[in-house]
């Protein structure tokens, strides 16, 4: 009979082969997102059925969805024969937080990692550099940031984000881009750093090049790059980063301390946070999982401490979510007279489908964005994870799963998909499960996924770079066009208090390597261009008055002006032909292209 030694030697072996075997064809199946291999396999198809095939649009959705879910498959199978090693260090001694807040301090703890880890801070800077950095050196405006320059709180209260509005009120010197985006990047670079250090108090580093793919993967995630698109609060979101572990802890550590000064102060920390963009709550729920998988991993404390502490922290959070939205609802709505938007609950679906497939609905959009990145970043660290925590106890394997639910979260809620900006949780989430795996498996595996990790990494980084380099194409052009508008408007004679209106679009020339985001490269001419006459104008004349002139967009009470301007806009030519730009009298109308209203436009 085979002995153990040699059973355990060929299940090595047949992972390897597997592996190897497995990464070849994920690869080969992302070929099936390419347009011109999707166009090929349509035509072999209609070649061998002898007919034409219908809704080629579904069978190019079914391609792309094998892709993905066929690579997960292909991917996770040969984790069957593979045989963990788990170091032995793996069980750290009990955390006493009481002692650490002591003797140490949360910011002095801070200030020695840093220290310690002087490599990962240049590398960590240098990342951000090389995904954003072009933004320091730019006046880059794209949508809500041409409004900014005007009215610098927007209709952030009537969405719910009175803490913005706040911070935004002790601003006293207006929007400065520079500045901001200076912030936003000194911002996020602390807060990866810091973010390190928080899993560092509650898990064993042996490993410090660990990080360094820590680092990479959160800075380079596209959420940011969508997120510090919008210039108006870049700087704030990039805060609420700095701010979530260093709350977290906070609240962490009050919790199991019975500390009820400490629980005070993180609720109404949170409260505010909130309050600033709601998205950070499933942030700082994936970092109370972390806190829990490292907490829960300690062989000294029993199921019952963990459960009754768990109990404690949701208490905590219903009493957070309770005391904004009361202050929202209520105090804010009343004492300010605010008119709510439906901004956010037009995002929120009452479908019962919808809720029930939205992991799934989510989890394609996350995929295809970036395939084999998330492939890498994602499925291989749960699937090892769980084997790893599964060890641990059943305390511990749920806890590492929490920080996997705080990814579908908001998908629940809103029943279906979510903006790419705000999936807080994501890019921690990531980053997390990649280190978990780096730290907690060994051999030539570690080193295998070391590698590949780097790989992935450097190429998520170029690619995030791209997406900010063809926003910034986008601008150029933006500001070109704007600037042909202004001067053939002038050309007609009207003074800056005729009412201008911009009917149709005007979409940017993109390069064979551009890469749009959810929202970095599109253009400001064709944002709402077919929702609303009035939000197209507006963001349309509000971005010419930002490089230096004073029209005025047509106002929603004009009624009799903007149904003028609708029929003579139909025998108009496009802009820039002669005859685009018409002095009307009462109105300047600017025809970009053909477009649809809606048949009001009351805003």
């Amino acid at each position: 009979m085979m002995n153990e030694n040699e059973n355990k030697g060929i299940r090595q072996r047949l992972f390897f082969v597997f592996l190897i075997a497995g990464i070849v064809f994920a690869i080969s199946l992302q070929m099936l997102w390419i347009p011109s291999v999707q166009q090929r396999i349509l035509e072999f198809g209609e070649l061998m059925i002898g007919r034409s095939l219908r809704r080629h649009e579904k069978w190019i959705g079914i391609m792309k969805m094998s892709a993905v879910f066929g690579s997960i498959l292909i991917l996770s199978f040969p984790f069957c024969f593979y045989e963990f090693k788990i170091p032995s260090s793996f069980c750290r001694q009990e955390i006493s937080l009481k002692n650490y807040m002591n003797e140490m301090g949360y910011v002095k703890g801070f200030a020695q990692f840093l220290k310690n880890h002087s490599l990962l801070c240049l590398f960590t800077v240098l990342a951000t550099l090389a995904v954003y950095g072009i933004r320091l050196f730019s006046m880059n405006i794209g949508i809500d940031t041409e409004l900014a320059f005007f009215n610098d709180i927007l209709n952030w209260k009537e969405i719910g984000r009175f803490g913005l509005v706040i911070l935004k009120r002790l601003r006293l010197f207006g929007l400065n881009l520079y500045f901001q985006n200076f912030l936003a990047l000194a911002f996020l670079s602390i807060g990866t750093l810091e973010l390190a250090y928080f899993v560092s108090l509650f898990f064993p580093e042996r490993n410090k090049s660990s990080f360094f793919i820590f680092a990479a993967i959160f800075v380079s995630s596209q959420v940011w790059v969508e997120s510090l698109y919008f210039t108006c609060m870049n700087a704030e979101t990039a805060f609420l980063v700095m701010a979530c572990p260093f709350v977290a802890f906070l609240m962490f550590s009050g919790a199991i301390e019975n500390n009820r000064k400490l629980m005070m102060i993180s609720v109404i920390a949170l409260v505010f946070m909130i309050a600033m963009y709601q998205a950070i709550i499933v942030m700082f729920f994936c970092a109370l999982m972390i806190c829990f998988a490292g907490y829960a991993g300690q062989q000294t404390l029993s199921e019952k401490f963990i459960l009754v502490k768990v109990a404690k922290i949701a208490l905590l959070l219903l009493i957070s979510l309770l005391i904004y939205f009361v202050l929202d609802k209520f105090f804010v709505a009343v004492v300010f007279r605010t008119q709510k938007s439906d901004y956010l609950t037009n995002n929120i679906s009452n479908k019962i489908f919808a809720i029930i497939f939205s992991p799934a609905i989510y989890l394609f959009s996350v995929l295809k964005n970036n395939p084999f990145g998330y492939l890498v970043f994602c499925i291989f660290p749960i699937v090892i994870g769980i084997v790893v925590t599964m060890k641990k106890g059943v305390v511990h394997l749920l806890a590492f799963l929490g920080v996997l639910v705080s990814v579908f979260a908001l998908p629940i809620v809103g029943g279906g998909s979510v903006t790419m900006r705000a999936q807080y949780a994501l890019p921690l989430a990531e980053a997390f499960f990649i280190w978990f795996v780096l730290e907690n498996t060994g051999g030539k595996f570690r080193k295998v996924l070391l590698i590949l990790c780097s790989v992935v990494c450097a190429l998520q980084i170029e690619r995030s770079s791209m997406i900010n380099y063809t926003d910034e194409i986008r601008f150029l052009q933006d500001k070109n066009i704007a600037f042909e508008i202004a001067r053939a408007v002038q050309k007609t004679g009207a003074s800056e208090q005729t009412p201008l209106i911009i009917y149709g679009k005007y979409s940017p020339a993109y390069t064979e390597n551009s890469l749009i985001g959810e929202v970095p490269g599109y253009s400001v001419f064709e944002w709402n261009d077919n929702a609303s006459l009035l939000d197209a104008t507006s963001r349309g004349v509000s971005f010419i008055n930002c490089l230096g002139f004073h029209f005025c967009a047509v106002s929603g009470n004009d009624k009799e002006l903007i149904q003028k301007a609708r029929l003579e806009a139909a025998s108009m030519p496009d802009f820039p032909a002669e005859g685009s730009v018409k002095n009307l009298g009462d109105v300047v109308l600017v025809r970009l292209s053909e477009t649809t209203f809606e048949s009001s436009d009351e805003n």
